[in-house]
């Protein structure tokens, strides 16, 4: 008799504990993450009302061969982007930058798109690139967006000469209009939101101080399994080439390795050993050392 309970007792247990497991699985297959960010061309913008650009790109397609269902939306800033993804249930942040700092706070999955940050000049007062970080402080002032990692990057490293501004649009206003002359910026976004062909006109290139690959952040209550998923589905993305293709879509002249690959290596200009070759799209790194490595891989 009771061994026959015991057998009635362990059977309704493990019938409990198989609708619980059942119910959260579909609770996790019925969430839908919320994944945001701010307007940075080209990779992210919304258009004809759906937010599109590279990062946007990427991630929907991801998302969607890992089968996770999401909407889309742009924040009115960066930070409260940042602060939905740190703290809020079910979100995620697209081109977000993977830094040290940051590693811990989020759930990762990339990457999906590289920026280069640099110090720009509108007009050419005679600096040679690259100019030595040092002797930028020196510049009168140099317009910078609050909270943006450029901004964060030029405040550890000392700098006392920036112009704080709220928004991209209100810095690069700033820095047509004359109001400063000096802006840093990641390269590409800096090229796609000025009017065609100024950049080639007006704008120098003083320095590069930092390179850095954009990621989704999600909140860190996301499950496992998603993050895995869509990291699984970028990294076939990569192989498959079609980053590259999302890429050209927005910046149809740029070189392949613009966009990063699923490792990245990197050398100094030292020829024979390794340099240039080409430009824009036929831009290749060539030399005895690229030879061996390519070998080797």
């Amino acid at each position: 008799m009771r061994n026959k309970l015991f057998q009635i007792a362990a059977s309704l247990f493990l019938l409990a504990t198989l609708l619980v497991l059942n119910s959260c699985d579909k609770e996790e297959e019925g969430s839908i993450i919320q994944i945001s960010g701010v307007e940075f061309t080209p990779n992210l913008i919304e258009k004809e009302g759906e937010i599109v650009g590279i990062d946007a790109d990427m991630a929907a397609e991801a998302l969607q061969s890992a089968g996770v269902k999401f909407e889309m939306s742009l924040s009115e800033s960066f930070q409260s982007a940042y602060n939905a993804a740190l703290t809020g249930s079910n979100k995620a942040l697209m081109s977000i930058a993977y830094t040290p700092e940051r590693k811990d706070l989020f759930k990762w999955a990339g990457p999906t798109s590289q920026s280069m940050y640099g110090i720009f000049e509108n007009g050419n007062s005679g600096n040679v690139y690259p100019m030595p970080i040092e002797d930028c402080k020196l510049f009168p002032s140099i317009a910078v967006v609050k909270h943006w990692i450029e901004t964060t990057t030029l405040e550890e490293l000392g700098f006392t000469n920036l112009m704080y501004y709220n928004t991209y649009d209100e810095a690069i206003a700033a820095f047509m209009g004359g109001s400063v002359r000096f802006i840093a910026s990641d390269f590409f976004h800096l090229v796609k939101s000025l009017p065609s062909g100024y950049f080639m006109e007006q704008v120098m290139t003083v320095t590069r101080y930092r390179t850095v690959y954009n990621y989704i952040a999600f909140s860190k209550d996301v499950s496992d399994a998603v993050v895995s998923n869509t990291q699984k589905a970028i990294e076939e993305m990569i192989k498959n080439k079609q980053s590259i293709s999302i890429m050209r879509n927005y910046m149809s002249i740029m070189p392949s390795d613009y966009m990063p690959g699923t490792i990245q290596i990197y050398t100094e200009a030292s020829p024979p050993f390794s340099y240039m070759t080409g430009k824009d799209t036929t831009r290749k790194v060539e030399g005895s050392s690229v030879d061996i490595v390519n070998e080797i891989q």
